[in-house]
């Protein structure tokens, strides 16, 4: 796990995520970090800068983090942010469908490969 850590610390871009999760009847944050060749899972039972941080894999990259908006994760300035493309089209679903909003739906295909 280690060699893993180091090997996205190291990486160009990590794309960084967490989802809520049940460990033994509890609920847990199961944050992830990965490219294309390697990923990296931790549970925690913070969701925020506190995990990140134990982790150690997010304070320590120098690359391009690819995440959510959660604020937690702009707080590191060592590396450069990017917002993940499926979490805008998400955005822009929910746009559409709560808001009735037209030009949400045609920003969708810019950020569809």
């Amino acid at each position: 796990m280690e060699n893993i850590k180091n090997k996205l610390i190291n990486a160009p871009v990590v794309h960084f995520d967490e989802t809520g999760v049940r460990v033994n009847g509890k609920n847990r944050w199961l944050h992830s970090a990965g490219n294309e060749k390697y990923t990296y899972l931790q549970t925690h039972v913070k969701r925020g800068k506190i995990a990140t941080k134990e982790i150690g894999i997010l304070p320590n990259f120098r690359g391009v983090a690819v995440h959510d908006f959660w604020k937690s994760y702009f707080a590191y300035c060592l590396c450069l942010h990017a917002l993940c493309n499926a979490h805008i089209i998400r955005e822009l679903v929910g746009i559409t469908e709560n808001f009735n909003q037209e030009w949400a739906e045609k920003m969708k295909p810019f950020f569809m490969k």
